[in-house]
């Protein structure tokens, strides 16, 4: 089959959607299918260009993405992200040309300021229900995802549930060569990974830190959005500015070495579709502390191989805390099975790329 991938951004730009789409499609060529991705040109790159094989069309205007997809027989329009007009209109137009459209929204992310909020409901009204429309499935990444669609106007029979994946070995057969507890001079520490934004609530955990143990240091890593100074500000205010490491973002090798020792990864979010940094602690066995918000509370059971808490309750994270740090050799042991056997099982790309393929094959024959 040969496969379009509509989204407004691709290589060299790579954030948590766009290595979604790279990671599918090198899936997809692997058994044989050819991918083209469809994508915005936003630093003055080539027009036409390959990235580890994968066919990349960037074009801007409006009309170009419509002649784009009219000048290539595609089998499937795959277009991805929520409330984006270039991949709406990638859908309006894959619709009108015939061919059969796959929808991943990855997330319905709610908005701080009432004008936000207004914008979003506009577009929900009115492109993102004819986006809708013109679907032949969406894939949703958890219940939570589907339900948020079905409330927005998606028919419940265009529904499919197939969660986010990560290439497991790549994390599990990675040696480091960096210490960062060296290099930053940490001993124990929590983890953060993931874009400095209001809707992550690192202020939680900031706020927190006055009443977890002082040994314990927060390492956030990730690219400010332009909420980092606000968040050194409360630091500085609650006294524990040394506690706080800013790291910023960082090459694979030191990610790995931060994710290998740490205490544990919390992600405080507001709102999550199905975070993939919880994939990855998990399929290396390292403990995880997360609102149960989103999608990340179908990814976490409990105490059982992970740790959730009610969204804003600063007494249950910090007792998840506590536990973590003072888990015996044996508790932990049976968590860390717990963690692997599930990614290894449920959130694999060798597992939900085939998924994902069947859909593709289910549609061109009907």
């Amino acid at each position: 089959m040969k496969i379009a991938m509509v989204n407004e951004f691709f290589y060299p730009f790579l954030g948590g959607v766009e290595i979604h789409i790279l990671n599918l499609s090198l899936e997809l060529m692997e058994k044989g299918h050819s991918i083209c991705v469809i994508c915005k040109n936003h630093k003055g790159q080539i027009a036409r260009d390959t990235y580890k094989g994968i066919q990349i069309i960037r074009v801007n205007s409006y009309v170009k993405l419509y002649e784009t997809l009219k000048s290539i027989k595609f089998d499937i329009v795959h277009a991805h992200m929520s409330r984006k007009i270039y991949s709406s209109l990638g859908i309006l137009f894959a619709k009108l040309l015939g061919y059969k459209v796959v929808f991943t929204p990855h997330c319905f992310y709610p908005s701080k300021s009432l004008v936000a909020r207004c914008k979003k409901a506009l577009f929900d009204f009115s492109l993102g229900r004819i986006s809708f429309a013109c679907i032949d499935r969406m894939i949703n990444l958890t219940e939570n995802d589907r339900k948020d669609a079905v409330r927005l106007g998606l028919l419940l029979k265009k529904s499919v549930i197939i969660p986010n994946s990560i290439i497991v070995d790549k994390f599990v057969n990675y040696v480091s060569k960096t210490n960062v507890k060296e290099k930053y001079n940490l001993s124990k520490y929590l983890l953060y990974v993931g874009r400095i934004d209001w809707v992550k609530k690192i202020d939680f955990v900031i706020k927190s830190l006055p009443s977890i143990d002082q040994k314990i240091k927060f390492v956030v890593l990730g690219q400010d959005t332009g909420y980092k100074k606000r968040l050194v500000e409360l630091a500085n205010k609650l006294n524990v500015q040394n506690r706080v490491v800013w790291v910023g973002d960082v090459v694979f090798d030191e990610l790995i070495a931060a994710y290998k020792n740490c205490l544990a990864l919390v992600l405080p979010s507001l709102y999550e579709g199905l975070p993939t940094v919880v994939l990855e602690a998990m399929s290396i066995g390292k403990c995880v502390i997360c609102a149960k918000t989103g999608g990340t509370q179908y990814l976490i059971s409990d105490k059982i191989d992970g740790f959730l808490y009610e969204f804003g309750n600063q007494k249950d994270f910090i007792q998840a805390v506590n536990i973590v740090n003072n888990l015996d050799t044996e508790k932990y042991s049976q968590m860390r099975k717990k963690m692997i056997e599930k990614v290894n099982s449920q959130y694999r790309w060798e597992v939900n790329s085939k998924k994902i393929l069947n859909l593709y094959k289910q549609l061109v024959v009907i």
